[in-house]
C-alpha cells in the first residue's frame, strides 16, 4: 500500500489558469497531463467559472468541502451537494458555480485505457472485502481513518491523505471519518 500524504501532492495550475489543483495520483505515475490513463486530483475552487476541457476523458467530480456546486455541461445544468459524485464528459463545455470557496475531488480516466467507479463511505459502513483487480485509491475526506489489511498492515489517513493499493486482499476501514473509494480498471485490449 502506497501512502500519499496531502502535503506531498503535486501542486499544479489549472490548464485554463483559473485555479490550482493538487495531483493525488496518476497512471502512469508522474506522466504529463496530456497522456495519463487515469488521474486523481483535489482542486481548490475560489469562485465559479469555466472548466478546462479534456477531450476523450471521462470525469467524475465530488464536492468534498463546501455547500453545493452547479455544473452546466453543454448547456444542461446539474446541482449536487457534498459527497455526491457527478460524472460527465471532460470534453464538454462546462461552467461551474459555487456559493463560496470550496474543494473538490476529480477522477479522470482516458476512454479506451481505463474506467473508474467512485463511492463515498463512512468508515463504519465500508463493507470489508476484497478489492477488485486493478488499482484502488482511498482518499480520506474527513479525519481520520485507519486502513487495515489482512496481513496486519495499518495506515492512518488524515484529511486529504490517500492510499493506493493493487492488492486484492480484504481491507478494513476503521474510524469516524469518511473515505472516497476509487476503483480503477484498465480497459482490456
Amino acid at each position: 500500500m502506497q501512502v500519499l500524504r496531502w502535503e506531498q501532492h503535486r501542486r499544479m495550475p489549472w490548464r485554463n489558469g483559473g485555479g490550482v489543483t493538487y495531483e493525488v495520483a496518476s497512471s502512469p505515475a508522474d506522466t504529463d497531463i496530456a497522456d495519463f490513463d487515469w488521474r486523481i486530483s483535489i482542486a481548490e475552487v475560489d469562485a465559479g467559472g469555466p472548466f478546462s476541457t479534456f477531450p476523450d476523458i471521462d470525469r467524475t467530480i465530488l464536492l468534498i468541502e463546501g455547500e453545493w456546486m452547479v455544473l452546466t455541461v453543454d448547456g444542461r445544468r446539474y446541482r449536487f451537494g457534498v459527497r455526491d459524485p457527478f460524472s460527465f464528459d471532460g470534453g464538454s463545455e462546462t461552467l461551474c458555480e459555487v456559493p463560496r470557496r470550496s474543494r473538490d475531488l476529480n477522477v479522470m480516466t482516458r476512454r479506451g485505457r481505463a474506467t473508474a467507479s467512485v463511492a463515498v463511505f463512512d468508515a463504519a459502513s465500508f463493507d470489508r472485502g476484497a478489492v477488485d483487480a486493478g488499482e484502488t485509491v482511498f482518499v480520506c475526506v474527513t479525519p481520520s481513518v485507519l486502513l487495515a489489511s489482512a496481513d496486519g498492515t495499518e495506515v492512518e489517513l488524515n484529511a486529504l491523505d490517500a492510499a493506493l493499493t493493487t492488492d486484492p486482499a480484504p481491507l478494513e476501514i476503521r474510524g469516524d471519518g469518511a473515505v472516497v473509494v476509487i476503483r480503477l480498471r484498465p480497459v482490456a485490449a
